[in-house]
């Protein structure tokens, strides 16, 4: 779908989600005055979560988490919500030309190139209603309780595998596009699973993993959870 824009600004318009008036407007001002043209960057806002079957607002923000940069952002089972994201025309051409053998979601590989080879902004504001309903895609929305329930569960993993094979068909792809400090990483990364329990541990510190910027958030996942 990438290959077909030629405008400065891409947005991806999920038919279920419902937009604030301001939604656009909101998001193209925010890239105007902190986009750089000739780098990939993207910028998303943050939503209210909407039951379709109830007709109200479940909770109040969908993000919990806010990679700063790679090293946050790798264990993220995910990219950003596609319905929530803007981005520029250098990071279209990228997204539109992928390389990659394998990808899971759209949406994962457009927040995968932005932190690699770009900048990825926040706006915190709530521009639209994530809608749930019974053919959602991309996951539901859980409350505080529930969150905190999946995380101590010992059945779950720490990498989802459809996501994990994501990351590494990018990095097979683009090893020879990155610098020095994102190949160690994607290697670290990738290392994860195949280590023993210990060795993951150190692995995350090592390297300065983290979720979002909560690296006691992965280590207790790590204890709690099988690697993948």
């Amino acid at each position: 779908m990438t290959r077909c824009s030629t405008s400065d600004y891409v947005i991806f318009c999920d038919q279920d989600d419902i937009w604030f008036e301001k939604k656009l407007e909101s998001l193209i001002d925010f890239a105007e005055k902190n986009f750089d043209e000739n780098i990939p960057s993207l910028v998303y806002c943050d939503a209210h979560g909407y039951s379709d079957a109830e007709g109200v607002i479940t909770i109040n923000g969908i993000y919990r988490s806010h990679p700063r940069n790679l090293k946050e952002f790798l264990f993220f089972n995910g990219g950003y919500q596609g319905c929530s994201i803007l981005f520029n025309k250098r990071l279209c051409t990228l997204a539109a030309e992928y390389r990659a053998n394998y990808y899971y979601l759209h949406d994962d590989v457009v927040s995968l190139l932005a932190h690699t080879f770009g900048h990825v902004y926040f706006l915190p504001k709530k521009l639209m209603l994530w809608r749930q309903h019974t053919s959602n895609v991309t996951g539901k929305i859980i409350d505080l309780r529930t969150y905190f329930r999946r995380a101590l569960n010992k059945n779950l993993y720490v990498l989802s595998a459809n996501h994990y094979k994501e990351k590494e068909s990018f990095y097979l792809a683009y090893k020879d596009d990155l610098n020095d400090d994102c190949q160690r990483l994607f290697a670290a990364y990738l290392a994860f699973p195949h280590k023993a329990f210990l060795e993951r541990i150190f692995l995350i510190i090592r390297n300065g993993f983290s979720i979002g910027g909560n690296r006691l958030k992965l280590i207790l996942k790590s204890i709690l959870r099988r690697p993948i």
